[in-house]
């Protein structure tokens, strides 16, 4: 079957054929138009079926697939066969534009990162990923350079000096934490740097902890041996009657003491003497789990994630163990990945010492600051590589981020220092992404493209969203392959960009405390198809034509919104002249 298939021309021809045959001008484009006698009768069948006398075995496949939607139509309501195929080549119409429309685009989303590399590829400042292999520390061109973005990311945020010293603030977190994370690869890539910065973001509500009442200069990053575990209570009782000695053992239990821990099973008990006869198994149990702990690996600290009960508490106490209960679970899961231990998760779980016992050698310490009380523990030992064996929970926690201590004069700064911490780790995290992206290995379809190394960035004092619009609309081998609408709504949309960054970097610059909401209008994804279409409306017009009404059905209606415009469906009663497009249908 050589012949197209093209459903579009065959329903346009068949609609053409009823437009020449009815209506007052030959190419009538309304489907109801009265009180004139009406364009669709049973005849209009009869003209279809004559000019479709043609034998089967010749007849185009889609012409009779539609010949035997129009006779189903004809025999389930007798007329509106004509009416079928006018709305059929509408839809048609509409979807062909829409296809168009996305073929441009999807050709433009494939074109925009090679011309934007080309565009901007002389002015490009490439920066090499590079860490020492043994201090784990980057270059001193790579600091400066991830500096130097987080810097620009803040500038105007807060004064000079406090913009420089939070960028030194977030810049060394990310570092720390790569040098923190030993059993973790060194990045090599900027998709590397992106994984230890994704997993920074992703726990920052942890470790950036918010400790007001004081200067922010005496904000800082906690060393490699120093954890702070945040406590639900400030008066514990096995801290303020048990004196630790200078070391402490510790254990992380997640799950409750109270039920033997998390995989403990409910029974049911025919009489209050074996209930009761249970409840003294369980602390029996319990306490022969605390007995091991203290005798076989002197343990003097367990650290649990929900309750320990007073029974539970008391044989602590009587073994010389201090138990902390409800400590936050990402507080032990993070310690264990400090430690390099594992944490238990029942009294049943076999204790093996260089799994689960991880040691501390300063004295424990409890601190209270920003309303919150911290048990401190100073001097946590680093496993060694060698007899490092991370467990299946340990391996998704192998990235080390250590806490981050902001203080500031007040709870509120406090709260926007934190805020603006966390927005130069969004930045340098879409700053590793966007170099892969707009590398030209990037764009490149062989599979033995190598790996982009470095980092991509541009200067200060210029304006990258004009100079890609520049690029746009000139023609360029690059520029060409994207159509030339499309290219029209794209530079369009970058120098409407420029515009607002540049009205909302001057607002606030002003000392308004209201300053006024500049509205720009970003065409994005949609433009006048009249402004874009070759053909030209038939604007022959008469008297008797102006004179026909009918209920138009608008399809390019917006509804403007606060989430942004919205199409949707408008009937309007108008004269057809007046609407130029749509679906113009009569009542009855």
């Amino acid at each position: 079957m050589e012949e197209s298939l093209h459903a579009d021309e065959v329903v346009h021809a068949m609609a053409s054929l009823v437009r020449s045959s009815f209506g007052p001008l030959g190419a009538e484009t309304l489907l109801f138009c009265p009180p004139e006698p009406p364009i669709l009768t049973s005849s209009g069948y009869t003209i279809l079926h004559c000019a479709d006398m043609t034998k089967s075995h010749i007849a185009h496949p889609m012409k009779s697939f539609l010949m035997q939607k129009v006779r189903a139509v004809y025999r389930d309501m007798g007329d509106g066969v004509s009416q079928y195929l006018l709305l059929l080549d509408l839809i048609l119409q509409r979807i062909e534009i829409s296809r168009v429309w996305s073929t441009a685009f999807a050709t433009a989303k494939s074109s925009i990162g090679p011309l934007f590399h080309a565009t901007f590829d002389t002015s490009t400042i490439r920066t090499a990923v590079i860490f020492d292999a043994v201090t784990r520390l980057p270059s001193p061109s790579f600091h400066e350079a991830a500096r130097a973005i987080v810097t620009t990311a803040l500038t105007g945020l807060f004064n000079p000096s406090v913009v420089a010293f939070l960028a030194d603030l977030t810049v060394d977190w990310m570092f720390k934490s790569v040098a923190a994370s030993f059993h973790h690869l060194l990045p090599t890539t900027p998709a590397d740097l992106h994984v230890y910065l994704d997993h920074i973001q992703r726990h920052a509500n942890d470790t950036l902890l918010q400790l007001s009442m004081g200067p922010l200069d005496a904000s800082r990053i906690t060393r490699r041996h120093e954890y702070l575990i945040r406590l639900s209570s400030h008066s514990n009782v096995t801290l303020r009657d048990e004196k630790l000695p200078m070391g402490q053992r510790i254990v992380l239990f997640v799950g409750s003491l109270d039920q033997l821990g998390a995989s403990a099973v409910e029974v049911q008990v025919p009489s209050a003497t074996t209930y009761l006869s249970s409840i003294h198994w369980s602390a029996q149990r319990v306490d022969e789990f605390v007995t091991t702990l203290k005798s076989q690996h002197q343990v003097n600290l367990v650290l649990c994630s929900e309750c320990a009960p007073d029974h539970v508490v008391a044989s602590c106490v009587q073994h010389g163990i201090v138990c902390l209960p409800f400590v936050d679970k990402a507080d032990l899961f993070a310690l264990a990945a400090r430690t390099g231990v594992s944490w238990l998760t029942n009294v049943f779980d076999p204790i093996d010492e260089a799994r689960h016992v991880a040691v501390n050698t300063a004295p424990l310490r409890l601190i209270r600051a920003g309303g919150a009380s911290f048990v401190v523990l100073d001097a946590l030992t680093w496993p060694s590589t060698s007899s490092y064996s991370p467990t299946e929970e340990a391996t998704e926690v192998r990235v080390v981020v250590p806490q981050v201590l902001l203080r500031a004069p007040s709870k509120g700064l406090c709260k926007q220092y934190y805020y603006a911490v966390k927005k130069g780790l969004r930045v340098l995290r879409f700053w590793c992404s966007s170099s892969s992206m707009t590398s030209p290995s990037s764009f490149c379809h062989d599979d033995e493209a190598t790996p982009q190394t470095y980092l991509a960035s541009l200067g200060g004092a210029q304006a990258p969203e004009l100079g890609l619009a520049h690029a746009l609309m000139h023609s360029s081998p690059l520029s060409s392959l994207i159509p030339l609408p499309v290219r029209a709504i794209l530079a369009q949309a970058l120098v409407g960009t420029y515009s607002l960054l540049r009205a909302n970097s001057m607002a606030s610059s002003t000392s308004a405390p209201f300053p006024a909401v500049h509205h720009h209008h970003i065409l994005m994804g949609r433009i006048d198809l009249d402004t874009c279409c070759d053909d030209t409306p038939n604007n022959q017009t008469t008297s008797r034509y102006e004179a026909i009404k009918g209920v138009v059905l608008d399809m390019r209606a917006v509804l403007t919104t606060h989430a942004g415009p919205y199409v949707y469906m408008l009937f309007l009663r108008c004269d057809a002249m007046w609407f130029k497009g749509g679906v113009v249908l009569g009542w009855r």
